[in-house]
């Protein structure tokens, strides 16, 4: 009624949320605590943390060597000398940036899975899987040494951890499992504008972020248009005044923001052994951070211990769930998907799923998707949803596999409630920093 604008779909054949009008995030008026316990269970996040930050620096690692290549293409008799316009740069890495490091990213992930087979073993169907930190800790150190950061924003790693459990006093007495639910790479979750427009001290967080980087960072300037997992809710906005942008492409900030660079105005040059940023103020900085929202979106959501399969078990350490068991089909293995009847579709969804002892909660992915989606088996609305889904990628590609993930925790272990004793699902999102210079 304010706007007298009808909400509307992203353009495409993109299945978006109507949200062009209005978002709701709200707070809770409600504080949980939990003790020692449960920071105690997530002893096992060192290692896998670990192995996260070799993996981050083996990508970056692989995509500088590629930048050397073209810098020094780019510097050659006949070229520009010693230094290189940045602008000119930046374009003639963009082959490697949206093409060979994408190559580079799967060849360093499935090294990562490699050397973590090397640490746990998984027993070949077997559905379960349970390890003892203090039996992988040392061979994960000797698996994946230290590695200095490869550009600013990998020192960050943002573990979603939820705590599946009856009660809160199950809590309380140490009667819970913990389930990583995704270990982020390179980003800091708790940055995106959402957050931080309804944290109570908004200046806490740029503080705690000056702590975490002492000195200024250089960020692309992304543009205002700018789709690739962006929007204005989850945004980073814990950018300081000391903080340089280098502006790629359009200019869509503020174009008298001091510390606003244009890249034809910077250089790239060596220094120390390293492509270094030059800007004109004299400040350098690792040209791996001018490639830094590109790293971070390849890299976000690498970490996967274990490698796709058509089955995959649960993976726990001590009492930390590391992987969620899941299947994969194609499109035609769902043979209930093209049943008319709905009720006899509904029937053979279930015997289906029995047949191959699948809970009755899900998460879907599907190459056909745009997002995950949610199925419970004893519900037609979703096993129709199902269908559907498996329906579109059988036409789209016979051959390409959906993945069926279990819901973990599950809804009896939606511990937390409020004065009614309505229950609610919740996760505890922290952010760790990697100290290594």
């Amino acid at each position: 009624r304010i706007t007298d604008t009808a909400s509307q779909r992203a353009k495409g054949t993109r299945t978006a949320p109507n949200r062009s009008l209005v978002y709701s995030d709200t707070r809770r008026s409600a504080t949980a605590r939990v003790g020692a316990g449960v920071l105690d269970a997530m002893a096992p996040l060192e290692p896998l943390m670990n192995s996260a930050a070799w993996l981050m620096s083996q990508l970056a690692a692989q995509v500088e060597h590629r930048a050397e290549e073209v810098f020094e293409e780019l510097a050659a008799p006949g070229g520009v000398g010693e230094e290189v316009d940045l602008a000119e740069f930046w374009f003639a890495c963009m082959p490697i940036l949206h093409g060979a490091a994408v190559t580079d990213a799967e060849e360093v992930l499935a090294e990562f899975q490699r050397r973590w087979a090397r640490i746990i073993s998984v027993p070949e169907d077997s559905r379960r899987v349970h390890v003892t930190h203090s039996a992988i800790a040392e061979r994960a150190a000797e698996e994946f040494p230290p590695a200095a950061p490869g550009w600013t924003a990998s020192r960050y790693i943002s573990p979603d951890v939820m705590i599946a459990a009856r009660d809160a006093g199950s809590v309380d007495d140490g009667d819970f499992e913990l389930v990583l639910g995704e270990l982020h790479l390179a980003t800091n979750t708790m940055g995106a504008s959402l957050f931080v427009s309804q944290h109570p001290r908004p200046a806490e967080l740029l503080e705690l972020t000056g702590r975490d980087f002492p000195g200024p960072r250089l960020l692309p300037l992304l543009p205002k248009e700018h789709t690739s997992r962006l929007s204005v809710r989850v945004r980073n906005v814990l950018v300081r005044p000391e903080d340089y942008y280098i502006a790629l492409r359009e200019l869509t900030a503020d174009p008298h923001r001091d510390r606003t660079v244009l890249s034809a105005d910077a250089r790239v040059t060596r220094r120390r052994g390293r492509l270094t940023a030059l800007l004109p103020d004299g400040s350098e900085f690792a040209v791996t951070d001018v490639f830094g929202h590109v790293l971070t979106t390849l890299a976000m959501d690498m970490f996967r211990l274990l490698p796709d399969a058509d089955h995959v078990p649960r993976l726990t350490v001590d009492k930390l769930v590391v992987s969620r068991e899941s299947w994969r089909f194609t499109g035609g293995d769902l043979d209930f998907a093209g049943e008319k009847s709905e009720a006899r579709r509904y029937v053979r969804a279930r015997n289906w799923r029995s047949g191959l002892g699948l809970p009755r909660h899900v998460f879907v992915v599907s190459p056909a998707e745009p997002r995950p989606f949610y199925v419970d088996f004893d519900a037609p609305v979703y096993v129709n949803i199902l269908a559907k889904a498996a329906r579109r990628l059988a036409r789209k590609d016979p051959l390409a596999k959906l993945t069926v993930t279990e819901m973990l925790p599950t809804p009896e272990h939606a511990w937390l409630t409020d004065d009614q004793g309505n229950a609610y699902t919740s996760e505890l999102r922290f952010v760790a920093v990697d100290q290594h210079d």
